[in-house]
């Protein structure tokens, strides 16, 4: 039996990788004796497939026999890292790589961890075993099944790892650096990376970007955490002769990075407001003398922005052609449409406007900028021609799940994870500071040791809360947002947002503290969407600035920041989609879910559940109609719209004079549960049909309470009188059977479609004319193809519907295209290339129309918006100050600083310039205050 079963391995079918060839083992297969006793040195042993083919089957092997010699040391399971070539650069693997002090606890565990926490632990019991065979591979590789032959490995030709078309990569340009570097410098870079840094090499895009950096360019790094962004100016600031000045949010990181870099031999010196004068005059004497020996100063925003005795430095500095480089960490700090927008980031757009002559380069660098995002801080920081550097936003070693908030839910979660990862570390991120202190209650109710961390505690307590987690003195740190950016532990293997985060962009850098040393770890939110209230309150907050000073925002950053709520909502409502392509592509990255798919040990929640088949696609166009009228009639809650749906409610409102027992949607779907009843209600707040308007509730004489009530948006409207009506569908479980089957069938219809399908209407219109221009391409070689081949029936190639299909969507990836009607895997091999070939020019049409209309947006907020005063931008003459900057009750009206040339200016209480409401409405961050 076992000898028939070698020799079924034996004739499995062969892959060929460049002079390579080779089979999948099977997951249980153990070297035999036989090949054990051909060498002494595992690094020795060569198989030769053609002998290994001829074995006679009566010889007689024992193959289930393993030596007992110990010159082998062969662990449990090998996870194994497969160096990928691109453009002339070795990447260094970003996948799961053997580590020699891994802990064996954590190999035993983190296998069949994701089966044990999976979201349906928490409702049913998940008997899929675990899988023992897995190969670990760099995402730029697929993992072969031997069960369906998957695509080929390499010289892929869809889009998959490349980014869109507005986002160009300049990293090829400077991949030889002896173009732009004397032969010295070339020496001393190298020298430095391995005797200073301790790298043999550099990770991809880290050489051109240094390199260009060396070269006086203007650079903007976007890579995400751990992919070694400071290295870049790290490198050349030790390698020239001159300072660097590197300008970071948090004291907490400057402290880290400064103390990182004198530990290297690197001198670095910081001017923070924890810095005693003492200090400071000691750096800044130090700074003036010819031959002083600081290579980094690490600098706040707020520092520079009102320290004109800095400037005036940097200024002596740079005319002695001793000041190399401003580098803005952070980065997309400085944009109002970031997750992080600081105000006093803003004022660093005079950086390039006041060390111009010489022109002092600027570095920007970012783990987390939307294109959009990246085109802003461009601008703002006068680096619009600046090189850009991009690095994949894949973290193949971080598996995401959302789980349905409850305390019961929770603890077992915790529970789980304090179990599956018995070493390492974990971060628990909370709303708020009482949230902070329950969790940390919470935690150690199970046996583990915490801390909190939160903007409540002073400097000291802070710090002591982080370096406890830092150095591993408690394993699991409960804190706000306040914490985590920039920080560098390797060890953290789970990352759980017990709210549900504020935008992507947020959700993508906090969640990837995890796994930074490569291993598996693991990522949760807890989600419930009456969180999304706060969430939606804070909206309406003005902004804080270091000054104690508060900023209004204008409605147009509101509108961004709610859509940025309800992208969250809709990656922790999404139970179909690749939750790791939402992110990546959220960046501009393409990414194919197939990858995610074959990725045993990390694959997303929802690419798991697709294997199972857990939910159906119904058409709800007809119960949307109904709930929408009955929003235009009544303002409702999400629970209380949920509860009128099935029939459970009969509520007064008082205000309209009408029942909720009147309105059209009142039990016409009672089959529904409550929560599919709100999923429902929630996707057409998503989908933009409607929104919540939050009103505050007062209980009692000092307790306050928020209340989000749905709107019809004008969306909505437009969807109300729309003939016909475009079609909306949700994936849900299987609907139980009632005896209410004919209101099930007419109201929620169950359809049997690809997911090609539902979608290709709205692209049809949103793309019209490439649409018409794709489907005649397609045609054509679909024609051409049929010619070729001597094939007498075009369907054989593409069927009609699927060229219909193919146009609309455009498909970039090849599991994009396998969901295309009649699409096989056979015929995506066949054809695939020739297919993604032709959409090409489409690809690039849509980029191009995108990006148009992103910078359309950008103009308009830019427009008479160019003065930068104080702290606030100046769109006119009319401009009031008075109405835009208060501290507490009362307006603010202290003088204001800037740097640069740009002359200091006070405001006084009375001014005559007109209050004109207009110049707020073009203003890109504040309005007038009521």
């Amino acid at each position: 039996m076992k000898e028939n079963s070698f020799n079924r391995e034996l004739t499995r079918k062969r892959y060929k990788y460049k002079d390579f060839t080779f089979t999948l083992p099977d997951p249980n297969f153990v070297i035999p004796e036989y090949f054990r006793e051909q060498t002494k040195n595992a690094d020795e042993l060569q198989v030769n497939l053609r002998e290994i083919n001829q074995i006679n089957e009566s010889e007689s092997l024992n193959f289930n026999k393993i030596s007992k010699n110990n010159e082998f040391n062969i662990a449990e399971r090998i996870p194994c890292s497969v160096d990928i070539e691109s453009n002339g650069e070795k990447i260094q693997p970003t996948s799961i790589v053997e580590k020699k002090n891994c802990n064996a606890n954590l190999v035993k565990h983190y296998s069949d961890f994701s089966e044990d926490i999976d979201i349906n632990d928490f409702h049913t019991n998940d008997n899929d075993s675990d899988y023992e065979g897995i190969i670990y591979m760099s995402d730029d590789c697929e993992t072969i099944s031997d069960e369906e032959e998957d695509f080929e490995l390499n010289n892929r030709e869809d889009m998959h790892g490349k980014f869109r078309t507005f986002l160009v990569d300049d990293s090829e340009e400077f991949q030889d650096e002896t173009k732009y570097l004397s032969e010295t410098l070339i020496i001393n870079m190298y020298k430095c990376l391995k005797n200073v840094f301790g790298h043999e090499d550099f990770r991809h895009g880290q050489k051109a970007a240094i390199t260009a950096a060396l070269s006086s360019k203007d650079v903007f790094i976007l890579m995400p955490t751990g992919a070694g962004k400071s290295l870049c100016y790290q490198l050349p600031a030790a390698i020239e002769h001159g300072l660097t000045i590197v300008i970071s949010p948090l004291r907490a990181l400057i402290d880290e990075q400064s103390d990182k870099m004198n530990k290297l031999g690197i001198k670095t010196e910081k001017l923070t407001s924890d810095v005693s004068q003492i200090k400071s005059e000691k750096i800044y004497k130090s700074l003036l003398e010819s031959n002083n020996e600081i290579k980094l100063l690490y600098l706040t925003p707020e520092k520079i922005a009102t320290s004109t005795r800095l400037i005036d430095l940097l200024k002596k500095l740079q005319q002695q052609n001793r000041l190399c480089r401003f580098v803005i960490d952070e980065a997309h700090c400085v944009s109002q449409w970031g997750h992080d927008f600081r105000p006093d980031y803003v004022k660093l757009k005079t950086l390039r406007e006041t060390f111009n002559i010489p022109l002092v380069p600027i570095m920007a660098l970012t783990a987390t900028a939307t294109p959009k995002i990246v085109t802003d801080t461009k601008r703002l920081l006068g680096i619009e021609l600046s090189k850009l550097f991009i690095s994949t936003f894949v973290r193949p070693n971080l598996q995401y799940d959302v789980v349905e908030k409850s305390l019961p839910n929770t603890k077992k979660l915790l529970d789980n994870l304090f179990k599956k990862y018995p070493t390492g570390s974990g971060i628990l991120f909370c709303f708020s500071k009482n949230d902070c202190n329950n969790a940390k209650e919470l935690v150690e109710s199970l046996g583990e040791t915490s801390v909190i961390y939160h903007a409540g505690l002073n400097n000291k307590e802070r710090t002591e809360s982080q370096q406890a987690w830092m150095l591993g003195k408690v394993r699991i740190i409960c804190a706000t947002i306040a914490f985590g950016m920039g920080i560098d532990k390797p060890d953290v293997r789970f990352v759980v947002h017990m709210t549900i985060p504020k935008s992507i962009e947020s959700y993508y850098q906090e969640s990837g503290r995890a796994g930074r040393d490569g291993m598996p770890s693991y990522c949760c939110i807890l989600y419930n969407y009456t969180d999304c209230i706060k969430l939606r309150k804070f909206v309406e907050d003005p902004i804080n600035n270091e000054n104690g000073t508060k900023i209004l925002k204008s409605d147009a950053v509101k509108k961004m920041q709610y859509a940025n709520i309800n992208e969250m909502i809709t990656f922790c409502e999404n139970v179909s989609g690749c939750q790791r392509k939402f992110l990546v592509e959220h960046f501009g990255e393409i990414y194919d879910s197939g990858n995610c798919k074959a990725n045993q040990i990390t694959c997303c929640k929802n690419c798991k559940n697709d294997k199972k088949k857990e939910y159906y696609l119904y058409d709800i166009t007809e119960i949307t109609s109904l709930i929408l009228q009955s929003i235009k009639l009544m303002s409702l809650t999400v629970k209380q719209l949920s509860e009128c749906l099935r029939g459970k409610t009969k509520i007064e409102n008082n205000n309209k004079n009408q029942r909720v027992g009147e309105l059209p949607m009142f039990n016409k779907a009672k089959f529904l549960t409550d929560n599919a009843a709100c999923r429902l209600i929630i996707k057409l707040i998503t989908d933009g049909l409607a929104f919540e308007k939050i009103q505050e509730i007062t209980c009692g004489k000092n307790n306050k309470t928020y209340v989000g009530y749905v709107m019809l948006s004008e969306e909505g409207q437009k969807f109300l009188i729309s003939i016909p009506k475009p079609k909306i569908y949700i994936h849900m479980p299987p609907i139980k059977c009632t005896n209410d089957r004919d209101n099930i069938n007419h109201f929620m219809a169950k359809v049997d479609i690809k997911e090609a399908e539902v979608i290709k209407e709205k692209f049809k219109i949103k793309h019209k004319e490439v649409y018409q221009c794709a489907k005649f391409k397609i045609q054509s070689l679909r024609t051409q193809i049929v010619k070729d081949e001597r094939l007498l029936d075009p369907k054989e190639v593409l069927s009609d519907e699927a060229i219909d299909q193919i146009a609309a969507l455009l498909p970039r990836t090849n599991t994009e295209l396998l969901s295309i009607d009649n699409m096989t895997k056979s015929k995506i091999k066949k054809y695939g290339g020739r297919i993604m070939a032709s959409l090409n020019e489409f690809w690039k049409m849509i980029d191009k129309n995108d990006h148009v209309k992103m910078t359309r947006e950008l103009d308009m907020l830019l427009a008479d918006n160019n003065q930068l005063v104080g702290n606030f931008y100046q769109p006119s003459q009319t401009f009031n100050r008075r109405s835009t900057i208060s501290k507490g009750s009362k307006y603010s009206t202290k003088k204001t600083k800037n740097f640069g040339g740009v002359k200091k200016r006070s405001t006084g209480n009375n001014t005559s310039i007109s209050n004109s409401t207009s110049s707020f409405t073009k203003n890109r961050y504040y309005k007038k205050s009521s």
